[in-house]
């Protein structure tokens, strides 16, 4: 049996298009074309590794007569982050476009062998790759901003038509603009923003290639989102120097939709060092005193730990607070110690559901 004849076993119509047997890995690329889909591919690879014992390992790449992405994923099967970079990319037709905060050097550094590759494989300098920068962008941003407010008219609510030019169209900002995680959450209107925030959350991981991809979060006190770069093993030393957890930054990047998360987030291009948000507080004359409180002891209704409570308590200058957990006083000894240090009266209570089991 052949590794053809394995390959039309499970997909009928397969037709092999390349192949490659990584010595360092001992994993061995297919690529063919075929119209069906194998969701478990597990058995044919065992047959493959029975027919080649050399091989330990099988990567399908099945694609469908005319995709062109799983062509490219299998070209860029050792590059992962080239790849990426396309599947991020705005697509027009078989034009791939980048942006100048994408890294289109490797790219373009594998262009001749990636049209040969493509030619073999029935596109034929019918892909092209563009790299935009950022005055290109400004000038087409600038050109539909002036479109829209020529033709646009908007209507206030109220019957009289406001005239384009007093709407604010987010989409065709000239130049980032600060905004509100939240409105970037809730909305697709947003291209190039800046946001500042809390840095909460940041991890990397180094590609194959010897970038590094940096993964962070930002709260700004009204949402979070993801912020993603890939970088030089240089760049990403600086980087990994000047973030800190729990510090605070203005990010200006592009708002743009994962494919790997699911979700939006920012492609970073500038990272600035920024003040804290202002933490709220309360000046009123006379403090109140809450009553009725329910920690994390209270099982299911509670969400706050009670010395959260109590620090924030103390922060706005309350004199007291009532705990009353649910069928619980777990909570009292950590409130008892913490109370004495910070100055703050505990009214100790409880919240008690009562059954009657007297026998009828």
């Amino acid at each position: 049996m052949t590794l053809v004849d394995i390959l039309k076993t499970y997909w009928i119509d397969a037709e092999l298009k390349q192949v490659e047997f990584l010595q360092e890995t001992k994993a061995l690329s297919i690529l063919f074309e075929t119209s069906e889909r194998l969701v478990d591919p597990t058995e044919a690879e065992r047959q493959i590794i029975e027919l080649q014992p050399l091989v330990e390992s099988v990567i399908f790449y099945p694609c469908e007569p005319g995709e062109l992405m799983m062509r490219l994923k299998y070209f860029f099967r050792n590059q992962p982050a080239d790849y990426e970079s396309l599947v991020q990319a705005q697509r027009v037709d078989n034009t791939f476009i980048l942006g100048p905060h994408q890294d289109a050097e490797p790219l373009l550094k594998q262009w001749n062998e990636l049209q040969q590759f493509l030619a073999v494989n029935g596109f034929d300098g019918v892909v092209t790759i563009e790299v935009l920068s950022w005055q290109e962008i400004e000038e087409e941003i600038a050109r539909e901003r002036q479109q829209h407010v020529k033709n646009a008219i908007v209507s206030n609510g109220n019957g009289r038509a406001k005239a384009a030019e007093e709407v604010k169209v987010n989409r065709y900002a000239h130049k980032p603009e600060m905004v509100r995680i939240s409105d970037i959450l809730s909305s697709d209107g947003y291209q190039r923003v800046v946001i500042e925030g809390q840095l909460v959350t940041m991890e990397s991981r180094r590609l194959n290639s010897g970038r590094h991809i940096l993964d962070t979060s930002f709260y700004d006190g009204t949402g979070t989102i993801g912020v993603k770069n890939m970088y030089s093993a240089d760049e990403f030393e600086k980087m990994n120097e000047f973030l800190k957890l729990n510090e605070y930054y203005s990010v200006t990047g592009t708002v743009q939709y994962d494919n790997f998360s699911k979700e939006l987030l920012i492609r970073a291009n500038r990272f600035k060092q920024a003040k804290p948000v202002p933490k709220r507080q309360d000046r009123a004359p006379v403090k109140r005193i809450e009553l009725g409180l329910q920690t994390t002891m209270s099982e299911i209704d509670g969400i706050v730990e009670v010395d959260a409570y109590l620090k924030q308590v103390h922060a706005w200058g309350h004199p007291a607070m009532a705990i009353t957990d649910l069928n619980s006083v777990q909570a009292f000894p950590k409130a008892y110690e913490l109370s004495k240090q910070l100055g703050i009266k505990v009214l100790y209570g409880l919240t008690l559901r009562v059954y009657d089991d007297t026998p009828e």
